[in-house]
């Protein structure tokens, strides 16, 4: 197995294992740990914070496909289910699998052919269990008995798979048959942390010396010890210190005691217990760190307040990113000033989260003032990645006081900076400040028409990128603004070989709408029912660039254009433009036309029946 080690948090946990451990520790905590570290990932804020308020208008509407499905399809799958041949019956169980996810009817009459196939004993093991798979997924409380009986009479084949559905279900004919795999040392590794987990699930409280022999047990497998932990951990919220105490004064000091550890008192409520995860919470290993500090998040935050300003400066992006979670919950002056430092990180998730929680602590009268200060004290500063995410926190904030701020910065070297002054600037939204964002959306567009000139040159890509998103956003500003002198500059990112990028050409479309909002304008509607039109190969008009001229279009009720409106609507099209062009038919002829319907007929791939060819 090849496994990445090269973050920080994966080293960590590797850290101090004794040579013959690591392949152990590899197969049983290696999940664990990529499993915090993708929910470390998952925890970042879904945007970058710049938002775009010409996505929102006007607001269309957002329609989803209608998923259909051929009554033939479930009748073809009962026909090749009782083929017996085993590659069609496994590939018939995928494709019945996939037709569960996507929520199709009348499954549950293949479930009488399905236990049959499962229960035979002339097919395959493996197809056996692709049969159970199945029944698992579209198995009601009517089949319990019968995967029980599967599940004890053939554990090879099915615990894996049923075991997980038995227990939740809390299947009381079970309970003995697991406890009884746990207890025997001639039942397979997996069967036993299956049944192990699934003690845990169903409060089985009867496992309990059992759990706790096997954690004790230095001598069992990782992958056991852990899954026990686990259960421990959700039988016993308190009564398990002792437990804990027991391995960490072992005479041999090893990651995975701390590792079993934090398992085994994530749930915990007792003050001893999270006096031990507090410890932990400040160990040197990330993985460990991890497991006890998010478990203190959810039942004592409080208490890692000592903790955050050291651990904030952990090498592990992870632990980094729990401890302004900690700050965003705990909130109060050292909070804000932590999160305020935290808007420098390396990685851009922790400080997009820092920044939506000082935007978050910023919206509370209390603490407004300690966040607006905080912010202000930063974009007097010389860190970029601070200062652009402190204006989009004071713009969000709508802290006007800090528009002269805002407007120095316009000038600052780093792109970055620029792009979170202009933000800002759009969203305080002092007209006094439209004559100097002009000025600056020129120069801007000067850069980019030379990048444009010189694009074959190295750099120059990534110049031109940055500049059409601070174009992008003065140029709504200004549409906001309804601010007339500004067309000068937008009017030319019209054509389809204007020297700007995607983003500045749809904005400034937009924003022309804005302004010439109810006006007529004959010159600039076919230029917009040009760019609308434009599917010419092998380069077509991007399509953002289509939406917008289209919405346009109807708001400057350019009524000799409908042809090119009704053109591009469908009833049969839910996508971006179309809908587009639905309003701006509406806006100009005051009746808008039905909601487009999209329907799709739902398939696998694999036994498609011939009506639908």
């Amino acid at each position: 197995m090849s496994i990445r080690t090269g973050d920080v948090f994966m080293k960590q946990a590797l850290t101090g294992l004794p040579k013959h451990s690591c392949r152990k520790i590899l197969r049983a905590a290696v999940p664990l740990l990529l499993g915090l570290a993708a929910a470390g990932a998952q925890a970042a804020p879904p945007t970058n914070g710049i938002g775009n308020p010409m996505l929102h208008s006007p607001q269309l509407p957002h329609l989803h496909v209608q998923m259909t499905y051929n009554p033939q399809l479930t009748k073809l799958w009962y026909q090749a289910l009782q083929q017996n041949l085993p590659e069609v019956i496994s590939k018939t169980c995928t494709a019945i699998s996939v037709a569960v996810e996507n929520k199709a009817p009348d499954l549950q009459t293949l479930i009488p052919l399905l236990e049959h196939l499962a229960a035979s004993k002339t097919l395959p093991v493996t197809v056996r269990t692709s049969v159970a798979k199945t029944l698992a997924r579209i198995a009601d409380k009517h089949t319990e008995s019968f995967l029980a009986h599967l599940d004890s009479s053939d554990p090879h084949a099915f615990a894996l798979v049923l075991d997980p559905l038995l227990s939740k279900w809390h299947n009381a004919s079970m309970r003995r048959v697991w406890l009884a795999r746990l207890k025997s040392p001639a039942t397979a590794l997996q069967i036993q942390a299956s049944a192990a987990k699934a003690l845990g699930t169903i409060h089985d409280h009867r496992a309990d010396e059992v759990l706790k022999k096997i954690i004790l047990d230095a001598g069992k497998p990782l992958i056991l010890r852990f899954a026990a932990a686990k259960s421990l951990a959700i039988l016993h919220a308190t009564g398990v210190a002792t437990l804990s105490k027991h391995l960490l004064k072992a005479q041999v000091d090893r990651v995975e005691q701390r590792l079993l550890c934090a398992d085994m008192l994530s749930a915990s409520t007792s003050a001893a217990q999270r006096k031990i995860l507090l410890t932990l919470a400040a160990d040197s290993n990330s993985a460990v760190a991890a497991i006890a500090w998010r478990a203190l998040i959810k039942h004592d935050v409080n208490s890692l307040q000592s903790l955050t300003e050291p651990m904030s400066h952990n090498a592990d992006p992870t632990i980094r990113m729990l401890v302004a979670k900690t700050w965003r919950r705990i909130g109060g002056n050292n909070s804000i000033d932590g999160l305020g430092v935290t808007l420098n990180d390396q990685r851009r998730p922790i400080r997009w989260y820092a920044r939506d929680a000082l935007i978050f602590w910023g919206s509370q009268s209390r603490s407004r003032a300690a966040v607006i200060n905080t912010c202000r004290s930063i974009i007097h500063g010389r860190d970029p990645l601070a200062i652009r995410q402190a204006c989009l926190v004071l713009g969000k904030l709508d802290d006007k006081a800090s528009t002269q701020d805002f407007l120095s910065l316009l000038s600052s070297k780093h792109q970055a900076v620029r792009l979170g002054a202009v933000v800002a600037l759009r969203r305080v939204a002092v007209r006094s400040t439209l004559p100097t964002v002009l000025t600056f959306a020129q120069s801007t567009a000067k850069n980019s028409q030379f990048a444009s000139a010189n694009s074959m040159k190295p750099g120059n890509g990534v110049l031109r990128n940055d500049d059409n998103l601070q174009l992008s956003q003065a140029f709504q500003f200004f549409g906001l603004m309804r601010y007339r002198p500004a067309l000068l500059v937008m009017i030319p990112c019209i054509p389809k070989n204007a020297p700007y990028g995607v983003e500045a050409r749809q904005a400034a479309i937009w924003a022309i709408g804005m302004i010439d909002n109810g006006q007529s304008h004959p010159r600039l509607a076919n230029e917009l029912a040009g760019r609308l039109d434009d599917m010419e190969m092998p380069i077509p008009e991007f399509e953002q660039v289509r939406e917008m001229s289209a919405i346009t279009l109807g708001r400057i009720h350019a009524k000799a254009h409908l042809t090119d409106l009704n053109a591009s609507f469908s009833a049969q099209d839910i996508g971006s433009l179309s809908l587009a062009c639905r309003w701006a038919i509406g806006k100009i002829t005051g009746k808008y036309p039905p909601l487009p319907h999209a329907t799709s007929m739902f398939q696998t791939g694999f036994l498609v029946p011939l009506s639908q060819h």
